[in-house]
């Protein structure tokens, strides 16, 4: 039985993984393309699974029957350049894990770190286990296998577009969600407009009251305008085309929860998104995790309120993504003279 290796969501745990299976479901992100429309990212990307055996650098992809060959396995940085929302200048460096499969390149692991050793460190251990495991090491004695994740583990992903990191949510509707909502809501406000257009016409036929006109020409304006409004939204919300929904991304010092999306899915690149401006790291205090009718909510503990970020449906898969969102808040935040929030505890090599 295969077991699924996702360095995209812990680096160390799919190195853990590769070294103790001899059959393993290799999870890569395709290299994101260029910046979409003005001020979007670029499209989205889908990680695609690979079947891999050790000692075979012959990769199937989950799914389908053919082969490909696995090529090089690089370390690639690169230096970011932050602080453009109004913060002192800062860099960091980004550090991807490229494996190439057939004539694509695929990104295995990410890691942002204040210098490039430390960022290079984060995924050297998955790229020397990774090498092993093709070039056909013998499983490590003694090493243990981590737990198998659940099947849903595949519906999110950490992913790179451009040098910002989205958590995605490939199951989710986006905003085609609400359509049915919206487009009820419409006709409702229609109907609802036209008997108070319809009783308009019987006072204005009748007693001439006033005030009677015009509450009701108030009334059937301001529910036309809403059943208008519905309507559009609901147009727009129907020319979605991008799989899934950006959850968050992380960026320069922020975090924004429910991005704004282009029609192609692709995240709005402005610090601000569908529930207010972006959230500076340094006003997160904890990630936090509980439990609601059998699943498992990750939200941020803010100087704002609560902030829910993502739902799933079993524990163990909870716990590491609320492990992987405390590693990257910390990862894209500023340097900081005076920690505060979640950098009060933060490792000294992030």
């Amino acid at each position: 039985m295969s077991t699924l290796v996702d360095g995209l969501l812990d680096p160390e745990r799919a190195a853990r993984v590769l070294r103790s299976a001899n059959e393993v479901e290799l999870r890569l992100a395709p290299v994101a393309g260029e910046d979409g429309a003005a001020g979007y990212g670029p499209a989205p990307v889908e990680p695609l699974t690979f079947r891999l055996r050790r000692g075979d650098r012959a990769a199937t992809t989950k799914g389908a029957t053919t082969q490909e060959p696995v090529g090089e396995i690089t370390l690639e940085a690169a230096k970011l350049s932050w602080g453009g929302w109004g913060g002192a200048p800062f860099e960091k460096v980004l550090v991807t894990l490229v494996v190439r499969v057939g004539d694509r390149r695929y990104v295995a692991a990410q890691a942002i770190a204040q210098d490039e050793d430390r960022a290079r460190a984060a995924c050297a251990d998955v790229e020397a286990a990774l090498e092993d495991f093709l070039g056909g090491a013998e499983v490590s004695a003694g090493a243990a296998a981590p737990a198998a994740l659940s099947s849903a583990a595949e519906r999110f992903a950490f992913v790179l577009e451009g040098d910002y990191l989205v958590l995605r949510d490939y199951q989710a509707a986006g905003p085609r969600e609400g359509i049915a909502k919206y487009a009820l809501l419409s006709v409702a406000c229609l109907v609802l407009s036209g008997l108070a257009w319809s009783a308009f016409a019987r006072e204005l036929s009748g007693a001439h009251v006033l005030s009677s006109l015009l509450g009701l020409a108030a009334l059937g304006l301001v529910l036309a305008l809403a059943a208008l409004a519905m309507g559009e939204i609901a147009r727009f919300a129907s020319k979605y085309r991008g799989k899934g929904a950006p959850l968050a991304w992380f960026h320069d010092d922020r975090i924004v929860v429910s991005p704004w999306v282009s029609r192609e899915g692709a995240i709005g690149k402005e610090p601000m998104g569908q529930l207010g401006a972006a959230v500076r790291i340094t006003e997160v205090d904890d990630v936090s995790l509980k439990e609601h009718d059998g699943t498992f909510i990750i939200w941020l503990d803010t100087q704002h309120g609560p902030i829910d970020v993502v739902t799933m449906p079993d524990r163990e898969l909870a716990v590491l993504h609320q492990e992987a969102i405390l590693r990257w808040l910390r990862a894209v935040a500023a340097p900081a003279k005076r920690p505060r929030g979640i950098l009060r505890a933060a490792p000294s090599a992030a």
